[in-house]
């Protein structure tokens, strides 16, 4: 089936649509269609909110069907296997990247901050930011991965999912999807302050490291985000109701 006969489902939401191959990431940014914030909304909607033409569109998806590289499958890995990538590839790489990028902001700001004003208000909200979005994995890390894990040995076992002093994976993922919304809003507010990461003439490399590796923040954050949100909770909360309505 070619992209053009899979669109055809009015029901796709754009998640589903990047999960199936996250190879079209790149086009939907290049059409500011939010696939990881917002990956929960259908797709015709959000493109006739947007006023893009589909034909225009699927042509760029289908050009991407054309090209050789290959994108891991993420749907097919099992729950334990997805959560370890996201913690391997995505929790690493920030716990590394956000004090770095840190320390990026404030020796930029401490050197411009008299030409560039939004430098310091750049730095406020970075470290707000880091902070929350750092609390954020822990606590995913600490409690829900454990919860998803636990969901996951039940299937494995055959064994029904204690009820008592337990909260489903539905009742759960709805705080961490609001925590990752928030994480939108940073993610978008870093781009307006930096005018789209567009560099200021006579500044130096360490100005233009800042601007790429917040750029590279927000690249591995949606990619980050939509492992999460639109493969890994859907996932585990099918996964726990199968089990509750099979095993007895």
């Amino acid at each position: 089936m070619n992209t053009n006969d899979y669109l055809l489902n009015k029901n796709l939401t754009i998640g589903e649509i990047i999960s199936r191959d996250y190879r079209y990431a790149k086009v939907f940014a290049e059409f500011g269609i939010d696939f990881s914030f917002n990956g929960n909304k259908n797709f015709d909607q959000v493109l006739r909110a947007l006023n893009i033409e589909k034909e225009h569109l699927l042509t760029q998806l289908n050009e991407v069907d054309k090209q050789n590289s290959v994108e891991p499958d993420y749907g097919y890995l099992s729950l334990p296997s997805l959560m370890n990538h996201i913690v391997e590839k995505h929790h690493k790489y920030l716990r590394e990247l956000l004090p770095q990028l840190s320390n990026l902001i404030e020796s930029t700001k401490e050197i411009y901050s008299h030409e560039y004003s939004f430098l310091a208000q750049l730095k406020k909200e970075y470290e707000l930011f880091q902070s929350s979005f750092i609390q954020h994995m822990n606590k995913e890390e600490e409690i829900l991965f454990r919860v998803i894990k636990y969901i996951s040995d039940c299937m494995q076992f055959k064994e029904k999912p204690r009820n008592r002093g337990y909260k489903s994976i539905q009742e759960v993922v709805g705080s961490y999807i609001e925590e990752h919304h928030a994480v939108g809003v940073s993610i978008r507010r870093f781009r307006e302050l930096t005018n789209n990461y567009d560099l200021p003439e006579k500044t130096s490399t360490n100005f233009a490291l800042t601007y790429q590796k917040l750029e590279e923040l927000e690249n591995n954050t949606h990619k980050h985000i939509h492992l999460e949100n639109n493969i890994l909770f859907p996932k585990a909360i099918r996964v726990e109701e199968s089990i509750k309505s099979k095993i007895h």
